[in-house]
């Protein structure tokens, strides 16, 4: 495991492709058929895709990345994000003047894509089989929301009302995902609907990023359910938010929300509980229910995770200003170019892409504002709320949250742990008899004072659990 976690780190510290050099492709086409297309809607088209990890891992600055559409299109690194060994995040923009985005989500051996270009959507998903399959996507054609439940005891105190925090920052929104048996086994296994779960906080934090928004989503626990699909996403959601198992487990990982990946949506894509008067008392109703062929490539999981936060869906398709959490807590759509997340199809009949932006009037997508100003920002609903749902549950840590290093010389062997940030600041130096290992939930930030002499050893390892609470 230590091997793995110095190669990684290396990779990190080093690795960058210039513009000049030649970029590596991301994958190359397979040749075998996959009839997948014949039984999912809202698959234009699907090939399969030979993808090499450890050139993910190398977190090379560009990526050349091969469309369906018979293009090659250069992506620019925006943002790495390190998790442990084969469990990682590869973010970027493409280079033209195309407007579009690429996750990248990599889990214990399985690669999840979301990648938008042109206006054109397309996913890389694992199939049954282990092999990994491109698909364009119609995102119009997938089903829409469910609609949203108000809960009856909106503006009572919460429940459980010992666990929620008045001390968490609102930056981070800790989220535990639930899954069936039959969500599982359609994804290929533990791994492959654990990494949609990694791909779906993922898109929904790009969402967060290019639309301004001040907080992020980070996966405290995965885990499958006894329960088994019904068919049905109200009674799915019923079971969700009542059933004391999933509250324990909650209360244990210190999640914040709750969501619950099936595989059968009843024709739907996903159901939420809506926020809409913002409070503590709604903890008890941040629950939501999503499919999981949603979940990525149509947004679904941050569309209902965002009824949670209080955002309504387009004017159209919401309830009044006068009712929703704030008069402007609506999503944008442009008809014949884009929707926001929140926003339903139906409103643009010539077609409107769903893309990784919340409305906000002060942000852009292909040269057009993405909200209008007091009516359709739900960007700053998000803002609002976010403080709020971050206390929903207390972070679970039993060691510093930050850890600040500054003015030591490592001579021997010192580990240093912190549940989110280790910065090693300035005087930090790692003789040559020295050995530094900083494990850190989230990051580790090397100011330009910290140095490792030649034969001295410098190990990162974040982990997610590190400091946290075990079962």
């Amino acid at each position: 495991m230590i091997k793995h976690i110095l190669a990684i780190s290396a990779l990190l510290l080093t690795a960058s492709t210039a513009f000049g050099e030649a970029a590596p492709r991301l994958f190359s086409f397979g040749t075998t058929p996959v009839g997948i297309s014949n039984t999912r809607a809202e698959v234009l088209a699907a090939e399969r895709v030979n993808i090499d990890i450890s050139v993910i891992a190398a977190n090379p600055e560009f990526f050349q990345v091969p469309l369906l559409n018979g293009t090659q299109q250069l992506a620019k690194r925006t943002r790495f994000e390190y998790r442990g060994f084969e469990d990682f995040t590869w973010r970027g923009q493409f280079d033209d003047s195309a407007s579009g985005t690429l996750v990248l989500t990599v889990h214990q051996g399985v690669v999840i894509g979301f990648i938008q270009h042109a206006e054109k959507t397309y996913i890389i998903e694992n199939l049954q089989d282990g092999s990994e399959v491109m698909m364009e996507i119609d995102q119009g054609l997938y089903p829409e929301c469910a609609g949203v439940e108000v809960p009856s005891e909106t503006g009572l105190p919460p429940r459980n009302l010992a666990q929620v925090s008045s001390g968490d920052t609102a930056a981070r929104i800790d989220v535990m995902v639930m899954y069936t048996p039959e969500a599982r086994d359609a994804a290929g296994g533990v791994a492959a609907i654990e990494a949609t779960a990694q791909a779906a906080v993922d898109t929904a934090n790009t969402a967060f990023t290019d639309s301004d928004v001040i907080t992020r989503f980070h996966l405290v626990h995965a885990e499958v359910t006894t329960y088994h699909d019904s068919g049905n996403s109200s009674l799915d959601l019923s079971w969700l938010s009542n059933d004391v198992g999933v509250a324990a487990l909650r209360n244990t990982k210190g999640a914040d929300m709750v969501s619950l990946l099936t595989q059968d949506g009843g024709g739907y894509c996903g159901r939420g509980y809506v926020m809409r008067t913002p409070s503590a008392a709604f903890e008890s109703s941040a629950f939501q229910v999503t499919a999981r062929g949603c979940a990525v490539g149509n947004l679904s999981w941050a569309h209902e995770h965002g009824h949670n936060m209080g955002m309504e869906h387009d004017p159209a398709n919401g309830t009044s200003p006068a009712t929703a959490s704030y008069p402007w807590s609506f999503g944008h759509f442009v008809n014949a170019s884009y929707r926001t997340v929140m926003s339903y199809s139906n409103q643009c009949p010539n077609g409107c892409t769903r893309v990784a932006h919340f409305s906000n009037p002060a942000v852009q997508h292909a040269g057009v504002d993405t909200g209008i100003a007091d009516e359709r920002d739900n960007h700053r609903t998000a803002n609002l709320t976010a403080p709020i749902v971050a206390n929903f549950r207390t972070q679970v840590c039993t060691i510093d949250t930050e850890l600040l290093l500054e003015n030591l010389t490592i001579s021997t062997a010192e580990i240093y742990e912190a549940c989110q940030t280790i910065t090693a600041g300035t005087g930090v130096t790692v003789t040559p008899t020295g050995s530094l290992t900083l494990r850190a939930g989230q990051n580790v930030v090397l100011d330009d004072g910290f140095k490792v002499e030649s034969g001295g050893i410098f190990l990162v390892d974040i982990d997610p659990l590190v400091g946290a609470v075990q079962n």
